[in-house]
């Protein structure tokens, strides 16, 4: 299988300091999409419990109740849910993550280790480079692999890719998920390749932006194989055009 490499895009190491760096940045984002969500909300509905006032800890400093803790909002009883559903006891919204199968799962398996949030994943599975393809073959879901539910109200979804090469695929899941009413959508992709379609779509977060051209490993297959290489690489022409 080594043998089948021409070149190595992405090294091991550097797609996981990547991801750590990735995972940070959307983290952020997210926490602070929460957090202006759950002050509106409190300001707007009067039955929602403010956060306590400063008090003096001993020493002479104040202690302050962060917003949307659940000190702060029920006095230490259970708080929202997590996400409109989930119980737990913590008011703080829970993210939904959409991989699309199947060359995101190496993806989605690092990136969500460094996202700090509660979370539920379910599936979506569309197909555009059926068998030896190199190039799109246009996208199409595979219902019987998909676990999306009806629908999405309430939910801040992420959405996640592999690759993003002519926007069909990105934009027929954006499309499905957004017939479901989510709270909010984020797109994030690992690999964009720098040709006018892929540059055109709009998406959050991208993790690397490539040359076009076909490339393997880290989840990404070429006929099912490869997808267990840790590199990110191209293959040598007489592989793919055997």
């Amino acid at each position: 299988m080594q043998g089948d490499i021409a070149t190595v895009l992405f090294r091991r190491e550097q797609i996981a300091r990547r991801v750590v760096e990735l995972a940070g940045e959307i983290a952020r984002d997210l926490l602070r999409s929460f957090a202006a969500a759950d002050a509106n909300t409190a300001t707007a509905d009067p039955s929602v419990e403010q956060p306590a006032p400063k008090a003096s800890d001993g020493r002479g400093g104040k202690v302050e109740v962060a917003p949307g803790s659940r000190r702060g909002r029920d006095g230490g009883g259970r708080g929202r849910g997590r996400g409109g559903g989930g119980g737990g006891g913590d008011s703080q919204p829970a993210l939904t993550i959409v991989p699309i199968l199947t060359g995101s799962i190496v993806f989605l398996a690092d990136l969500i280790r460094y996202l700090p949030l509660y979370m539920r994943i379910r599936l979506l599975s569309i197909s555009s480079y059926p068998g030896r393809a190199t190039t799109s073959r246009g996208a199409m879901v595979r219902e019987e692999l998909s676990t999306l539910p009806a629908s999405l109200a309430g939910s801040h979804v992420l959405l996640i890719d592999d690759i993003l090469d002519s926007g069909h695929t990105l934009t027929l899941a954006r499309d499905l998920l957004a017939q479901r009413h989510p709270a909010s959508l984020r797109t994030c992709v690992l690999l964009r390749k720098r040709r006018p379609e892929a540059m055109a779509c709009p998406v959050d977060y991208v993790c690397f932006d490539i040359p076009d051209a076909f490339v393997v490993g880290y989840g990404l297959d070429f006929n099912d194989y490869y997808r267990n290489l840790p590199d990110i690489v191209t293959l040598r022409p007489e592989v793919t055009d055997a």
